[in-house]
Order: structure tokens, then C-alpha cells, then sequence
């Protein structure tokens, strides 16, 4: 294990402690996807974590959001936080049910005539960038994709990835 993939474990492990305690009495599921579940990791990988939750309360997108950019940081991985290139913490970390269950329908794409799903052209502005479009965007990618499942109910997790395979017929 090298030293990189340490840090990492170590900042899963954190996060995976601060869910459960934050989220452990309500009904929520929590993973991290990216570079980090498909092993091509490099010096310049975050780590990308995402929770679900039936509903999020006021603040707590700041307070998860901070927590994981401290987080990153303490571990001395990288932080997206460039406004023109990266997607704010406070979006892309926690999400609720329902904006998870727009984003698998394809609300943040155009829908094609033959039902399929196209992605408009990314505008690297902070607006458009953490706009929903783009944020539902990128909850579809994250449920979709290759994740590692840290915490909450697996359950549940593992139906909104069903989901994916049935929202578009």
C-alpha cells in the first residue's frame, strides 16, 4: 500500500465515522466513487464522497461540506475548490432522496426523441457549475458509476442503482 492510498483509507475512514454519527438515525446511504473504487488513483486524486439522505436539514450541506474539504485537507489530499473548474462541496457532497430521484430520471439532461439522454456542453462558470442542472448531473454519474459503499442502508443504495436501468423506459 503506498503512501497515497493510505491517506485515503485513513479520510474514508473519518468520513465514514462522521456519516454515522450525522446520519445514523435516519434513513440515508453513503459512498465514495471516482478514481478512488476503480484503483487509478494518481497525486493529483480527491477522493469523492456522496450521501443520500430523506431529507436535508438546513445547514447541513455547509457543515458536510466543510468537513470534507477539512478532511481532504488534514489528509493532504486535493481539494476541488476551484469556483470555475469544480463543483462546490456544499452541492456535491449531500443530496437529498428526491433531487437523487430527478437526477436518475435525467432532469439534468435533454431528453432525446428516442428517449435517450444528452449532456449540453459543460460552461465552466461557478453559475452553471453548481447550478441543478449540472449538480443532478453529477449525483446521476455518481450512482451510476463504480462506487464503494461506506455506510447506511446498503439496501436502499443498491435500489437507486436499480433505478438507473429503469428510469429511461
Amino acid at each position: 500500500m503506498d503512501f497515497l492510498e493510505k491517506r485515503q483509507k485513513k479520510a474514508i475512514k473519518e468520513f465514514k465515522h462522521f456519516a454515522e454519527n450525522k446520519f445514523g438515525n435516519r434513513d440515508y446511504f453513503c459512498f465514495v466513487y471516482g478514481s478512488y473504487p476503480h484503483r487509478i488513483r494518481n497525486k493529483f486524486s480527491d477522493l469523492d464522497f456522496f450521501v443520500a439522505v430523506e431529507k436535508v436539514k438546513p445547514k447541513e450541506k455547509k457543515e458536510v461540506a466543510e468537513f470534507t474539504i477539512g478532511l481532504l485537507r488534514k489528509h493532504g489530499l486535493r481539494v476541488d475548490d476551484n469556483p470555475f473548474h469544480d463543483v462546490s462541496y456544499a452541492k456535491k457532497v449531500l443530496t437529498s432522496f428526491s433531487f437523487l430521484q430527478k437526477a436518475i430520471r435525467g432532469k439534468g439532461f435533454l431528453k432525446e426523441p428516442s428517449g435517450g439522454l444528452q449532456a449540453r456542453k459543460i460552461i465552466e462558470k461557478p453559475g452553471y457549475l453548481n447550478s441543478n442542472e449540472f449538480v443532478m448531473r453529477l449525483a446521476y454519474n455518481a450512482i451510476t458509476s463504480k462506487g464503494k459503499f461506506l455506510c447506511g442502508n446498503k439496501k436502499l443504495y443498491g435500489q437507486y442503482q436499480h433505478k438507473i436501468g429503469r428510469a429511461h423506459v
